[in-house]
């Protein structure tokens, strides 16, 4: 009951809190870093850059970064590292604790597109675009992990390993899994 009482006033401090930031336009990404943190991203197309942002338990609520063109899928990685897929740039960025950012994966290579991003519980980082999923190398160097997907839009790992994916197209949207 402690923990649900908790999400309940974490939840209303938040939306109290981003009423008074302005404009979110299209938030497409929830993560958790630590017990008590909430990151989020927005993308305010066509109007400017997109931003990620963290919000505490009391409802604060900072940018941590504001510089990426469609920030659409969020991971963190055991050593606090924030991961960034960023659709229309075809990258996907790494931000350390630090606040430093660096480019994890970007170039003439699939996903051309990232949408969503998740790590495995071996720190392995996924990611899938319209079509596949990718497993990238500690180097970012990606290989098909799954493919003949329509629009994987969630991804997501158990305890022991097993990935699930939100088929969300075609004419139903199917769970899938694979372990």
């Amino acid at each position: 009951m402690k923990f649900a009482l908790h999400r309940i006033r974490f939840r209303v401090r938040l939306e109290i809190a981003l009423a008074g930031i302005g404009w979110i336009f299209s938030m497409s990404a929830v993560s958790q870093a630590t017990a008590t943190n909430l990151y989020f991203s927005d993308y305010p197309i066509p109007f400017g850059p997109g931003s990620v942002y963290m919000a505490t338990p009391t409802g604060v609520i900072t940018t941590v970064g504001n510089n990426w063109d469609t920030p659409l899928g969020l991971a963190f990685d055991s050593s606090g590292d924030l991961f960034v897929a960023d659709r229309s740039a075809g990258a996907i960025d790494e931000v350390k604790p630090n606040g430093q950012q660096l480019t994890f994966a970007s170039g003439a290579f699939p996903p051309a597109q990232p949408i969503c991003l998740a790590i495995a519980p071996n720190g392995v980082l996924y990611a899938s675009d319209s079509g596949n999923v990718y497993k990238f190398s500690s180097t970012g160097v990606p290989s098909v992990f799954a493919n003949g997907l329509f629009y994987p839009q969630g991804l997501a790992f158990d305890s022991k390993g097993d990935l699930f994916i939100a088929n969300s197209g075609g004419s139903t949207g199917r769970l899938r899994h694979i372990g």
